[in-house]
Order: C-alpha cells, then sequence, then structure tokens
C-alpha cells in the first residue's frame, strides 16, 4: 500500500503552525504528506507531528541582501528551493492565490505535473486589486490551481462574488484535536503560579496585542466590569495571552485604567498547553475590528475555546458570526460600552451561559472535529 501512497506536499510559507496542521496529521498513514518550513517561520512548529522540509538558509539569506531584484526576492527564493523538491509530488496544497509561494508552485506546474490545491481563507472580495503585483499574480495562478477550499461559507460567497467557479470550490471547515481540547478541571498548579484561586471568575483572551483584535476594547469593557456594584461578588480576572506591535500601548492603557492587579499579561503559551488555559476560563473573549484590507477569516481560538467548555464573545466582523453561531455572543466592533454589556449578561446569568456552553460543546463535536474533517479532505486528494 505504501507504493500507492499518494505523496502530498504541504506549504503555508512562513505561516506554518501546529493549530492548522492538526487536520493533516490522521492523513499521515493513508498518503506520503510532507510540510514545507522556510528558514523563518513565525510560528512555533515543534510539535507538529508531520515530517517537515526546512528550506535552505543561506539562499534565503543570500537573495535577502545580495538580490537585484528586490520585489521579486521572495519569489525567487521559493522557486529555487521548491525546485529541489517537488519531484514525484502528486499534489501541492498551498493557501491564497496571490502570495509569493503560491505564485512559485504555480510556475512551476508545467515542468513537475503535479495538481494544485489552495485553501483560501481571505474573506474581502477583491483585495488583491489594491497592489498591482498581487493582480498580477492571481491572474496567473487562478487558472492554474486546480481545486479550492474554502474554510468558511463567507469565504465561498467572497469567491463566487469574484467570479470563481462554483464546482472549483469545497467548502471544508478547519477540523481540531478535540481530545486536546476539552473540558477540564482547572490545574492547581497553574492556578497557583499566576495567583488565582478556584473562586476567580476568568474572562480570557488569546491573539495578537494589536487594534484589529479588540484587545483596547477588552481593557475599557472591563474597565467598567470591575467598577459595577452589580459585579462586585465576582472575583473577576482577565488574562491576556499574546504578543504584537501595540503591546506597549496595551500596557499603557492598562496602567491609565488603573486595573493592572486585575490582569494577568502572558506573552506566550506553547500551544500543547494553551488548553491549561482555557480551562481557567469561564469566557473567552476576542472583539476583532474590521478594517479596509482586514477582516477576521476564521479565530481558531473560538473552536478552542467551545471544545473546552468556555463560552465564547466575538464581534460582528468577517466570519465570527459564522463560527460562533449559536454557542456565544456577538458585538459591534469597536465599541466596549457593548463588549461591556454582552460580558455584563453572561457573568450574571448562570443559566444563559449553561446553554451557550452546552451548544458550543455540540457544535465543535459536531462541525470541527478532527478527523471527521480530515476526512473531506482525503477524498479530494483520492479524487483531484
Amino acid at each position: 500500500m505504501g507504493k500507492n501512497k499518494r505523496k502530498i506536499l504541504i506549504i503555508r510559507g512562513e505561516n506554518l503552525n501546529p493549530w492548522d496542521m492538526q487536520m493533516y496529521e490522521p492523513l499521515k498513514e493513508e498518503f506520503h504528506i510532507t510540510a514545507v518550513a522556510p528558514p523563518r517561520n513565525k510560528y512555533d512548529i515543534s510539535s507538529i507531528s508531520l515530517p517537515i522540509i526546512k528550506l535552505n538558509r543561506i539562499r534565503y539569506f543570500f537573495l535577502k541582501f545580495f538580490s537585484p531584484i528586490k520585489k521579486k526576492k521572495r519569489f525567487l527564493f521559493y522557486k529555487g528551493e521548491f525546485n529541489k523538491i517537488l519531484y514525484n509530488v502528486d499534489i501541492v496544497h498551498t493557501t491564497e492565490l496571490f502570495n509569493n509561494y503560491t505564485y512559485a508552485i504555480c510556475s512551476l506546474k508545467n515542468k513537475f505535473h503535479y495538481k494544485i490545491i489552495s485553501t483560501v481563507w481571505e474573506n474581502i472580495p477583491w483585495k488583491a486589486i489594491y497592489s498591482e503585483t498581487a493582480i498580477e499574480k492571481r491572474k496567473f495562478c487562478e487558472p492554474l490551481i486546480d481545486k479550492i477550499i474554502a474554510p468558511t461559507i463567507s469565504t465561498k460567497k467572497c469567491l463566487l462574488l469574484e467570479g470563481v467557479l462554483e464546482d472549483k470550490i469545497t467548502h471544508i471547515y478547519p477540523g481540531f484535536n478535540l481530545g486536546r481540547f476539552k473540558e477540564n478541571k482547572a490545574s492547581e498548579q497553574l492556578l497557583t503560579s499566576l495567583d488565582l484561586t478556584k473562586d476567580d471568575f476568568v474572562v480570557l483572551f488569546i491573539g495578537r496585542m494589536v487594534f484589529q483584535k479588540g484587545v483596547f476594547e477588552i481593557l475599557s469593557a472591563a474597565k467598567l466590569l470591575l467598577h459595577d456594584p452589580k459585579l462586585a461578588k465576582f472575583r473577576l480576572k482577565f488574562i491576556l495571552i499574546g504578543k504584537g506591535k501595540e503591546k506597549k500601548d496595551v500596557l499603557k492603557l492598562l496602567k491609565a485604567h488603573g486595573i493592572e492587579s486585575s490582569f494577568i499579561i502572558k506573552n506566550y503559551v506553547n500551544y500543547e498547553d494553551i488548553t491549561k488555559y482555557f480551562n481557567l476560563a469561564t469566557i473567552f473573549v476576542c472583539p476583532s475590528i474590521p478594517e479596509k484590507k482586514w477582516q477576521e477569516q476564521f479565530g481558531m481560538v473560538f473552536i478552542e475555546s467551545m471544545a473546552s467548555g468556555v463560552v465564547p464573545v466575538g464581534s460582528l466582523s468577517g466570519a465570527i458570526p459564522e463560527v460562533i453561531d449559536n454557542a456565544g455572543l456577538l458585538v459591534q466592533p469597536g465599541n466596549y460600552k457593548d463588549l461591556s454589556a454582552k460580558l455584563t449578561k453572561l457573568i450574571l446569568d448562570e443559566n444563559l451561559r449553561r446553554k451557550l456552553k452546552k451548544n458550543g460543546l455540540q457544535r465543535a463535536k459536531e462541525k470541527f472535529d478532527y478527523i471527521i474533517q480530515a476526512n473531506k479532505v482525503a477524498h479530494i486528494y483520492h479524487t483531484l
């Protein structure tokens, strides 16, 4: 059987990460499936159990500093490195329609004769038109891509609006290892290390410390909650996990509000340990704010919170309403007063929390189990 396995190469540029790859790990026995990582990847990939090809560091830095064609240095790097690893590959599974690594993969298709699948997260119609090079790449790549996987219905609708043929698109939600993310008692050791008790009511945020993630709204809403007499009996604590270019400003606002003692800030938590933090929390919050060229494309942390029995609060941004559905509450983006009101409602209404928690556990199991979703991807790998 091993000789008949199709050879799959997964390429994510600098964005290879364990939360995306968990859906492909169940396919290791069915396919020769390998991920590709550049010399500088944005995320820790040590926990990924798939084989990983690491691209050449020397070539990367040579092109970075000495390439005469600055605008094409990433494309040239990827094309040169992919030339070495694409022999006998049946399918290359990339992302998006106009980045440098997808462009490189498409430029080599006629040489190596593989099929191309692209998982497209982008949910802003014709975002590529704002960049002349991006639109050129898309015009070149789109006809060469054999199948597009849309991780959300909103992405599929976006692609259809752009004129992509419907039979080229398959909607498959991301899958999550629900054996890892599940409801458990809070770790006594973690509680002690964070100076928390079982009586604390924890509100959790995990994400980039940037304006688009609504982290400033969380701080202002928290100030209202902590000074609300109706909530005085609750021992409210807020845990923020993440790093980003605006973290210094986040800390400045936290200090200005004078609520530092109610917050725990963590710069980084290993993905394997993140479930322990969900087990501390009652509510998860990430009120993303849409912009001209970005809106929330999915929000994997919402599924992780649901699977862990934690009620999510998101915003009316991008795919968040589709992802949360009946398992949490939604707020107006950029509105800390609305966020405060929705959090107050959840904190005071235990029956509502219990109902949403039940809906979330059921939704995670029915829609986002990684075995079920992996089988849908396997069907495409077999039939393409």
